[in-house]
């Protein structure tokens, strides 16, 4: 958040904050306690408001976005309200666990896959409707996967169904079973149908006609027939708000044979921007909002001071969204020393400590690693190079740049000629991968359940970061087997361990290793319960918080 619309958000509260204090000076003469809490819980909310909800139901549940979505076309929703209507509308054969991160079953009854691990055979659940009150079939299924070989072909949901496979081929064996095949193992596939929504097959085959069906099928407008089989129907949408009422089809119900979903109707509002949103909150018009850590603590003096609205303030877990440091070290013409794992191992370790702001000793084997050979106060590498190191980091990215004034500080405390350079991100996609002009960088990378976001990362068919990664040594042919076996993993919590091994060859040779993850933050009335976000693990609601989510103004 900027400094700008930090201050402006600040005074907007410090307003109200006036306005409150005086309505409650005249009414008691003093401030009331309003219960403030703040809580630090990695599934939020996880209150099991059982006894309450055949009463809570009939409240409506208030969610904002500070965007419109600019689609409902659930197979091309990119921002955090296009997810979750697609989540709500409608439903996947596996879902993603909140706790774990692992697939568990949606629309699916049984799963089980061949020994050689191509061919994988899926039984649906008996009672699975779309909420027009027609069945959900195979046939319904394998339409919908079928759309990856035409209008789907080459997107971002088609590259987690193909990694090392360059085929699938669906088949429905009955009405409620099907199988896919495919001519390699693909560890990735249960987390692309986590992900992937299923349609009647009647729409599925008019869509796949060609991109502008696709593209035109899912035009908003004032009226609009959407069908599927998630927790929720469409009910109303214009250009402020879209409701959605609970899809009384739907499939699932809790441990204690309640209907799900809990609440019978969510009103979704939109902002032109977060500063509304949150005003939104702050007037009573949603239940819950997200927030900056900016945003986390200013907001949490204001209720402090004012007002007898009880509130929650939440701090997740760590988001997916990761920033990695890459230092330019496998090329021909790289500086020497951090050639040198045991210098880039040095540099990581105050790297590290600079983001905690801890004070650590590092130890090292070897004691000529660098020394002041010169007396002019800046060090040299054990060959006698002056070790000079010019940092690179995107001028829009407000966290890298202030993690990257960060190092550069800290490494001038060590005696290190540091340069720092913030650039636009189009300069420094230059700067790393087309001149590696550079010594030390940091960027943002998304890290998504499974192994396609590793996949995508180290293969040098994807993206540009093969060259960081692989030096022709044995740590390269480490990285490529650890991959391989990260795919070839059918049991996915083997691959959950596997993906550990992964992580910590990065760890050995100081390369695309995380130093920073940002927390998420959210404010809820107190009487929301339910609220089940995972945000290491999904963007936006999950489903487990879209099915049981409740508004009860009860004690």
């Amino acid at each position: 958040m900027s400094k700008t619309r930090n201050k402006y958000l600040r005074m907007i509260i410090n307003i109200i904050a006036i306005i409150s204090c005086i309505i409650n000076f005249n009414c008691n003469n003093k401030i009331k306690n309003n219960g403030y809490k703040k809580i630090k819980n990695k599934n939020l909310v996880k209150i099991d408001y059982l006894k309450y909800i055949e009463k809570s139901s009939e409240n409506d549940v208030n969610l904002s976005f500070s965007e419109f979505p600019q689609t409902l076309n659930p197979y091309r929703a990119v921002t955090p309200s296009e997810i979750f209507f697609k989540r709500s509308l409608f439903s996947s054969l596996f879902y993603l666990d909140s706790k774990t991160g692992l697939p568990e079953k949606n629309l699916i009854d049984k799963a089980a896959i061949s020994n050689d691990g191509l061919v994988n055979y899926f039984t649906l659940k008996d009672n699975i409707k779309f909420n027009n009150g027609i069945r959900l079939d195979s046939e319904d299924v394998v339409a919908s996967l079928k759309l990856l070989n035409t209008v789907l072909k080459d997107t971002e949901i088609y590259k987690n169904f193909f990694l090392l496979n360059k085929e699938l081929n669906f088949e429905s064996i009955s009405s409620n079973e099907f199988m896919i095949s495919s001519d390699a193992p693909n560890g990735n596939l249960l987390y692309a149908l986590s992900d992937f929504p299923i349609i009647p097959k009647e729409i599925a085959n008019k869509i796949s006609e060609d991109f502008k069906s696709f593209i035109d099928f899912w035009e908003l407008k004032d009226e609009m027939n959407i069908i599927g089989s998630g927790p929720y129907e469409l009910e109303e949408i214009n250009e402020k708000n879209i409701v959605l009422a609970k899809n009384q089809f739907y499939f699932k119900k809790d441990k204690s044979g309640n209907q799900l979903p809990y609440t019978k109707r969510i009103n979704v509002k939109f902002y032109h921007d977060k500063n509304n949103e949150i005003l939104g909150f702050l007037n009573n018009e949603t239940d819950v909002v997200s927030i900056t850590y900016d945003d986390y603590n200013l907001l949490s003096e204001y209720y402090k001071k004012t007002s007898n609205i009880k509130v929650r303030f939440i701090e997740t877990n760590l988001s997916k969204n990761k920033v990695l440091t890459a230092y330019n070290c496998y090329k021909e013409n790289s500086k020497s020393y951090l050639k040198d794992n045991e210098f880039r191992k040095y540099l990581s370790f105050f790297i590290k400590n600079s983001i905690k702001d801890e004070e650590k000793e590092f130890k090292t084997n070897d004691k000529d690693l660098f020394k002041d050979i010169n007396h002019d106060g800046i060090l040299e590498y054990k060959d006698e190079e002056t070790i000079f190191l010019r940092i690179i980091a995107i001028e829009e990215e407000k966290e890298i740049v202030e993690i990257a004034e960060k190092v550069k500080k800290i490494l001038e405390e060590l005696k290190f000629d540091v340069y720092l350079e913030i650039v636009p991100l189009y300069l420094f996609l230059e700067k790393m991968f087309v001149n590696f002009d550079y010594d030390i960088s940091f960027f943002y990378y998304s890290f998504d359940p499974g192994i396609v976001s590793y996949f995508q990362l180290l293969n040098k068919d994807e993206l540009p970061f093969y060259p960081y990664v692989y030096d022709n040594n044995v740590s390269s042919e480490k990285i490529i087997k650890k991959l391989e076996d990260c795919i070839n993993t059918l049991s996915n919590k083997n691959q959950l361990e596997e993906i550990k091994k992964l992580q910590n060859i990065f760890i050995e040779i100081n390369q695309l290793f995380p130093i920073y993850v940002q927390n998420e933050y959210y404010l809820t009335k107190s009487n929301i319960y339910n609220l089940k976000i995972n945000s290491s693990l999904e963007e936006s609601y999950n489903l487990k918080t879209i099915e049981t989510i409740i508004n009860s103004s009860l004690k």
